[in-house]
């Protein structure tokens, strides 16, 4: 369930906003509300809200510099500015923070959901990316180790080592012209970093097939 916190210096403002919307049934967790920036930053760090609703301008500390706090410390946490002011300097300020959005007030219940439904779904957007690149780096992990142990049991059994040329990106030509040898050296390194037991016995194999067609630049590399 997303998130939300609110800061609004107005009372009647922050307890409309609150109390307008039944958040549970809309998908929302109102997770807290503060007057000012100042007594909503150590309550945002906690709570750790996905979207941050605040008033611009504020006493203590004013929407834009808590905004900064919240972007420098909670990167993921989108921020929509209310504000009784449409002048170029607030939203000018308001873009370089990247606020997902600056609305100005007075602000519907209905305006706020449809908003609020657009930033949610951007969230959705952004935790499926990291979904799928979390388990992206699970599988090469695994095929990392797969490949592993496939090379320890082949050393143990005294079998040669069998390595795809596509495994390494590159396709073997009947020739090595230093354009190739080099294309292949730059893989080569690229894939030690990922897997270093392997490089070492592969690599002589490798520069001992380059040197039979003329590539004594392996020697050098």
């Amino acid at each position: 369930m997303i998130k939300i916190f609110l800061v609004e210096d107005e009372i009647a403002i922050r307890k409309g906003i609150k109390n307008s919307i039944d958040w549970e049934k809309e998908g929302y967790e109102f997770v807290g509300e503060a007057g000012d920036g100042e007594l909503a930053y150590p309550m945002i760090l906690k709570t750790k809200p996905d979207i941050l609703i605040t008033d611009i301008k504020m006493p203590f500390m004013d929407g834009l510099q808590l905004s900064k706090l919240v972007r420098k410390e909670l990167p993921a946490t989108k921020i929509l500015i209310l504000s009784g002011y449409d002048e170029f300097e607030y939203a000018k300020e308001a873009i370089k923070l990247q606020v997902a959005e600056y609305l100005l007030k007075p602000i519907s219940s209905a305006k706020l959901l449809d908003v609020l439904a657009q930033v949610k779904e951007v969230i959705r957007q952004e935790q499926e990316e990291k979904e799928l690149i979390k388990k992206y780096r699970e599988d090469m992990k695994e095929n990392r180790e797969l490949e592993k142990e496939r090379f320890l049991e082949s050393k143990e059994k005294g079998a040669p080592v069998r390595v795809e040329w596509s495994q390494i990106g590159i396709r073997r030509p009947g020739f090595t012209p230093p354009l190739w040898t080099s294309t292949v050296h730059r893989r080569l390194r690229r894939w030690n970093r990922e897997r270093p037991w392997f490089y070492p016995p592969f690599f002589r194999r490798l520069r001992g097939w380059a040197s039979d067609r003329g590539g004594a630049a392996w020697y050098s590399l």
